[in-house]
């Protein structure tokens, strides 16, 4: 099948003459209200991604964790989603700006608004000031705050490394998927496990949270290579893979055969080719992961752990279908 690569034209979003202001707001009792940094319209950069996605991304799954919270500690319902959105929302924005995407969910990424600069410090900002609200009114929540900001930051880390130095030579696909899942574990897993720790107050759900998380990331990965939906919220064509990013379905290609782990890292090598070289080399990769054996593969994991994590799979709400690549 013939690959097309989208093009995204939305300079005109990404100037205006408004100069900013500070829109300031009275803090409530036993709250903290953050002053929003406004270019007309459009707010900063962490008010910009909470208008992509809406607040209180977490909630449904806070509610099915423990349908009692809310009318049994509001407060602690509210800072716990807060929380949540203040990770996942900073990740995101500092992940968009590390990859250097164009759309985040249709929709120009913020550092093409607000710059790099701005981008990164707000998404610190808002992060360090929602924990800050922590420690005064609920302080038990810090050890699982910090515990797993620290695993999603390894987590990265361990991707950043690969894509600088090249995935490990595992000498079999157990070994490498096995490292593949641990760095997804880190990654996605740590925020999924931090909302049962402070639903919770323990470590109860670890377990059950690890395997949303791990069926998060591998859905994530599949659909970046599969789902035309996905390739046209983000405005590129397998993002993962023109990143040099490895996801779930690079691995399994990088096994799958001589010939097809020479072409995946092929794409890897070439990272900083002229782009016509690069894209020649794409166009080789993505004939490989759009393979029977290889989606087929992918469509497999993703089943097998939905069934484990149903109910939530359920509330989360992605519809998006895997409709490229052979057998759609």
């Amino acid at each position: 099948m013939s690959v097309f690569w989208q093009k995204t034209t939305f300079m005109s979003m990404l100037y205006t003459e408004k100069t900013a202001s500070w829109v300031g707001a009275t803090p409530q009792v036993g709250e903290e209200v953050v002053p929003r940094l406004t270019r007309g319209n459009v707010e900063c950069p962490y008010e910009y991604i909470l208008q992509v996605y809406g607040r209180c991304h977490f909630k449904k799954i806070v509610n099915i964790l423990d349908p009692t919270l809310e009318a049994r500690d509001p407060s602690l319902f509210r800072l716990i989603l807060e929380l949540l959105d203040s990770v996942h929302f900073s990740a995101i924005l500092v992940d968009d700006v590390a990859d250097n995407s164009i759309l985040r969910k249709g929709k120009p990424a913020a550092h093409h608004i607000y710059g790099t600069s701005e981008t990164i410090n707000r998404a610190y900002l808002r992060l360090s000031e929602v924990i800050n609200i922590c420690i005064k009114q609920r302080l038990s929540m810090i050890p699982h705050i910090f515990d797993n900001l620290t695993q999603i930051r390894k987590g990265q880390d361990t991707s950043l490394v690969w894509r600088r130095d090249g995935f490990p030579d595992f000498p079999d696909q157990t070994q490498a998927l096995a490292t593949y899942r641990h760095s997804a574990c880190l990654k996605t897993g740590a925020l999924f496990r931090l909302a049962g720790q402070l639903v919770f107050g323990n470590h109860e759900k670890d377990e059950l949270m690890s395997l949303i998380g791990r069926f998060c990331h591998l859905q994530n990965d599949c659909k970046n290579v599969y789902s035309s939906d996905v390739i046209a919220a983000k405005g590129v064509l397998a993002e993962d893979l023109k990143n040099g990013d490895y996801s779930f379905p690079t691995v399994l290609a990088l096994y799958a055969s001589p010939t097809a782990s020479k072409i995946i890292k092929e794409v890897f090598r070439g990272r900083w080719e002229s782009s016509a070289t690069r894209d020649k080399h794409i166009r080789a990769a993505l004939t490989v992961l759009y393979s029977s054996e290889i989606k087929s593969a992918c469509l497999a994991g993703v089943k097998s752990l939905k069934g484990e994590v149903s109910p939530f799979v359920t509330i989360w709400g992605r519809q998006e279908k895997m409709n490229l690549g052979s057998g759609f």
